[in-house]
């Protein structure tokens, strides 16, 4: 018993049966490629070329969907499908033979790898580069004493050279430490507040 429908712009004559994988299909098709099967619930057809049987009635199946009889990029977001030609769920008992669609016969997964999508002029391909951490030994470079301990004689110049009107730059400069260092031992030993950002 067959009906009738209308998927992607074809008529076509599909099985009422829909609890086959794409193996079973192809073992009724007395086991001929390529087929064109339908996966229940989604907008395009895929175009099986090639069948690795594994364990009866498993394996991999290796294709590619069309939409409106012509190769799409349609891959549903599987790397693995777009990749190498994987087609996701083979062994899903959700598949449908279609009988009256032509095989596209511009693109193959076994010969070809899928399109790439070209990126538009005004964008460019590459993301940009975040900025990159610098290592304990280039910071030591130019900050000598850079993570090393505060002994109490250094808290004590640290304040007296505060009070007596030295910017951080400076007491950075004087400490051989970064600005941040400088800002945060004024605040641990009380001089000097938190600044809000």
């Amino acid at each position: 018993m067959a009906e009738k429908t209308t998927i992607n712009n074809f008529d076509i004559v599909a099985r009422v049966k829909t609890e086959e994988n794409i193996f079973q299909i192809w073992k009724e098709n007395r086991e001929t490629l390529p087929l064109i099967v339908h996966r229940k619930n989604r907008p395009y057809y895929t175009v099986v070329e090639k069948i690795e049987v594994k364990k009866w009635p498993y394996g991999n199946a290796y294709g590619y969907p069309i939409i409106n009889g012509r190769y799409s990029d349609h891959y549903e977001y599987d790397k693995g499908w777009r990749t190498n030609g994987l087609i996701p769920c083979a062994g899903c008992y959700q598949w449908t033979r279609v009988e009256n669609v032509s095989v596209p016969m511009t693109f193959s997964v076994l010969t070809s790898k899928p399109p790439v999508k070209k990126t538009p002029r005004n964008q460019t391909a590459q993301t940009p580069e975040k900025p990159r951490a610098y290592t304990f030994d280039e910071i030591h470079v130019k900050y000598p004493k850079a993570y090393a301990k505060w002994s109490p004689e250094d808290d004590e110049k640290l304040k007296s050279l505060y009070h007596s009107g030295k910017t951080n730059d400076e007491l950075a400069h004087i400490f051989q430490r970064k600005t941040g260092a400088i800002e945060s031992r004024l605040v641990k030993l009380g001089v000097t507040e938190k600044t809000k950002s």
